[in-house]
């Protein structure tokens, strides 16, 4: 059907909710509508006006509102508790915000002209508002349906790799389940998309039961990366001790020349190879004048023992590292599969710490060598995928040049950063103003909604509402008007791998 017969077809009086009307201007971006009697619109719905060659403007409703005068005697009316509904003087009025003019080439542009005032406004027919939502390109997944209009939801892979990606949602409203519809889909896409997820809660594990090719593995299984390190980070533990005093003390030097010593020869630091390499490097450090005196030579060699054998820090024994992987290894993988889970949820070998900051280091090593390898080879692409992003993607994080490297510039070296944050307002700001040009937005906390209000706007913020689980806005440039902001009730296609219930774990805990 043409647009000028689509136009024929809804501009009827059934579907006529209203006109355009204003206290003050009439501008193009956004126009105030007060409905006729009866007729109510709610956020994300569509509508048009006719222009003046006969073609659509379509508009979306981001706030609807009921108006009235406000009048002393009212409220006074109130206070004696006889409130007026006298409906003659209530308006029912949206604040509608320009999607673009359909052109008879099927094209969406900008009209050029300010809105005629009282201009009829009709709500758009299903297969209208399709034609200003839908992506042109071929390479495009689904996502569930517009509530709306009832039809399918589809957005563009390209935007979604070129700018990266957000999803924001407060626990339970459904943003886990939203990515793993997106990420499904985007692995049996043609091409398929490749990602490396970062599952810090143990929800993505259901990922590896999917009709997919994706590997789970523990986080502990990249031990080598952090041990790669332990040198220098046992050096820095050991230099803080009460005994050693400062870098400027004989035993602080005595330390770092053993400890150097044992990283030349790729020889792991226990606490008996320190002890004997410092027996070895202290005539090497004095000698000749310098030559220390046996009783000097004897307390530094003393207290070095005591402060190595005093500190959690520094291993007995060196860990068993046959069956541990280097991040280089995980890129080699994903040409192969779909994607990489890498599980932070629990530790399974018992070889590092269980902290955060640990596990901030894997993660941000594991990025590094997906950066690396993109940017060095052209046939590679992989998303960065994160879950729980305020936990990695914190203000002032000493990891965060890789992801802000990832945020701004991963899109063009297609290794794009999609995060998924339950709090938002806690994780970095440079990354999430990078990565929300494609934001999929549930029901949010209030400070998590400002967060979005300060970056996004009002009219974004303001569409949010009290969404159900299960939906929320999406702005995206992968619809037909890039930055578009379509209400989208998302399919399921995989549940989140869950823990017991709490009521559960209490429950068998009672006696009986």
């Amino acid at each position: 059907m043409s647009i000028l017969q689509l136009v024929k077809t809804d501009a009827t009086e059934e579907k006529l909710v209203g006109n355009v009307f204003s206290e003050s201007q009439y501008g193009i971006d956004r126009i105030s509508v007060t409905l006729r009697e009866g007729m109510k619109l709610s956020t994300g719905s569509y509508v048009f006006l006719i222009d003046d060659d006969g073609l659509p403007i379509v508009y979306q409703v981001v706030v609807p509102y009921w108006f009235r005068p406000s009048f002393d005697f009212e409220e006074s009316l109130i206070t004696v508790g006889n409130a007026s509904t006298d409906r003659r003087i209530q308006r029912y009025r949206c604040l509608c915000t320009l999607v673009g003019k359909l052109t008879k080439d099927n094209q969406v542009e900008p009209p050029r002209n300010p809105i005629r005032p009282f201009s009829d406004v009709y709500t758009c027919s299903p297969e209208m508002a399709e034609r200003v939502i839908h992506p042109l390109s071929d390479w495009r997944v689904r996502l569930g349906l517009n509530p709306e209009t009832g039809r399918e939801v589809l957005i563009d892979l390209n935007a979604l790799v070129r700018q990266g990606l957000v999803v924001t949602g407060a626990q339970g409203t459904g943003k886990t389940t939203g990515l793993l519809t997106l990420l499904v889909r985007a692995c049996q896409a043609s091409p398929p998309l490749r990602f490396l997820m970062l599952d810090w809660t143990g929800e993505f594990q259901t990922l590896a039961k999917q009709d997919l090719s994706v590997q789970l593995i523990n986080w502990e299984r990249f031990a080598s990366t952090f041990f790669s390190t332990i040198h220098q980070r046992i050096l820095d533990s050991l230099s803080t001790h009460a005994s050693i005093k400062g870098k400027n003390t004989r035993e602080y030097k005595l330390l770092a020349a053993a400890i150097n010593s044992l990283h030349q020869t790729e020889e792991f630091p226990t606490q008996k190879a320190i002890i004997d390499r410092a027996h070895q490097e202290l005539p090497r450090l004095w000698s000749g004048s310098s030559k220390l005196k046996e009783g000097d030579a004897k307390a530094i060699i003393e207290n070095i023992e005591r402060v190595v054998q005093d500190s959690d820090e520094v291993p007995t024994k060196p860990p068993p590292l046959e069956d541990t992987l280097t991040p280089e290894e995980v890129c080699a993988k994903l040409p192969g599969n779909h994607g990489v889970v890498v599980d932070f949820s629990y530790p399974e070998l018992g070889l590092l710490p269980d902290d955060q900051d640990t596990k901030n280091e894997i993660a941000s090593a594991l990025a590094q060598a997906i950066w690396t390898k993109a940017s060095n080879a052209k046939g590679f692409g992989c998303l960065v995928v994160t879950d729980e992003a305020h936990r990695l993607l914190a203000e002032g994080s000493k990891y965060d040049n890789i992801w802000r490297k990832l945020a701004t510039e991963g899109g063009r070296n297609g290794c794009p950063l999609w995060i998924v944050a339950r709090r938002l307002a806690l994780v970095d700001k440079t990354i999430t103003i990078e990565s929300q040009q494609n934001i999929v937005s549930f029901n949010t906390e209030d400070v998590d909604r400002r967060r979005i209000q300060a970056d996004l706007g009002e009219d974004f913020a303001g569409m949010l509402g009290s969404l159900p689980p299960g939906e929320a806005m999406v702005k995206s440039m992968g619809f037909r008007v890039p930055g578009q902001v379509v209400h989208v009730k998302f399919d399921v296609v995989a549940k989140p791998s869950s823990p017991p219930p709490a009521k559960d774990r209490f429950s068998k805990m009672t006696k009986k």
